[in-house]
């Protein structure tokens, strides 16, 4: 179901950005989560509440910088 709701979110041009959060040892999930975002910048990891706030900051700069067209 993951798969299926990354791909068509992202047939549909929505940027989808994903954070494994302390999945060092779960290569499947890491996999899983990288293979959903739109491409391999938009795939973070982050061991530790500290490395987390710093990847939401880093998304929220990115995101900030979009323009929504109508």
């Amino acid at each position: 179901k993951t798969r299926s709701a990354c791909t068509n979110a992202k047939a549909n041009g929505v940027i989808v950005y994903t954070i494994a959060f302390r999945l060092e040892s779960n290569t499947a999930t890491r996999a899983l989560l990288a293979e959903c975002a739109t491409d391999s910048s938009k795939a973070f990891t982050a061991s530790d509440g500290a490395a987390l706030y710093n990847t939401f900051q880093a998304i929220g700069r990115e995101i900030s910088q979009l323009r929504v067209a109508g």
